[in-house]
């Protein structure tokens, strides 16, 4: 009897989990320096210490944080949310899997080179040399993910609408911020999917304690 509210409380925890590394991840280390700027900069970049560990912190969430979207989707399905097999489920888990590809990829990216001198103590190479790798992980942020961020968001919401399993504000808000990841590449559309991420998460987590109290009273109240 227990086994089943602890799974379901699961789901919405690890959407939450999810939501927070990935926003710590995208926003919470040093900028780099702009793509114009010289490599002399992007070699001092690197070379500091206190940037070389947020990077690694950063690559080190944003891999939790994407265990944890898939463990959120798969969990989605005991929601009754792409649980049907059908085209839509295909898609927006099909999408999912991609997007968590994607943000491993590009942090992966922009770790390696911090990750060589942090550990084991490479030499700082040429800012050129580390201006391609930040340019490398950026093309995966700023096209592949947010696309599919956008397709999964969009059969999310879809699902939800046909299935009445989520708020309607919710399911329109979903459209609009799947669609918005279409500009992705301006960066901060893409900041949007885990917060709506998150909302998800709160409603079903909302939806679970309630579900626990009524059966807990239906307990109480039982001849």
């Amino acid at each position: 009897m227990n086994a089943s509210p602890r799974l379901g409380l699961g789901v919405p925890v690890a959407g939450l989990g999810f939501s927070a590394l990935t926003l710590f991840a995208l926003v919470g280390p040093p900028w780099p320096p702009s793509g114009d700027a010289a490599a002399a900069i992007w070699q001092a970049h690197v070379a500091d210490q206190s940037n070389r560990l947020w990077l690694l912190g950063a690559a080190f969430a944003m891999a939790v944080a994407g265990i944890l979207f898939l463990s959120f989707m798969s969990g989605l399905g005991e929601r009754g949310l792409l649980a049907r097999r059908d085209w839509l489920a295909a898609f927006g888990n099909g999408c999912g899997v991609v997007f968590v590809v994607c943000i491993i990829a590009a942090s992966s990216a922009w770790v390696s080179i911090p990750a060589g001198v942090q550990i084991s103590g490479e030499p700082v190479p040429s800012g050129d040399l580390i201006r391609f790798f930040n340019d490398l992980g950026q093309a995966f942020i700023a096209f592949p993910a947010p696309l599919c961020a956008g397709g999964f968001v969009v059969a999310l919401a879809a699902d939800a609408k046909r299935s009445s399993a989520l708020p309607r504000w919710l399911v329109r808000s979903g459209l609009v911020v799947g669609i918005g990841q279409l500009a992705g590449i301006l960066f901060f559309p893409l900041l949007l999917f885990p917060i709506w991420t998150a909302l998800v998460s709160v409603v079903l987590l909302r939806s679970e304690s309630s579900g626990r109290r009524a059966s807990a009273h239906q307990a109480l109240t039982a001849p």
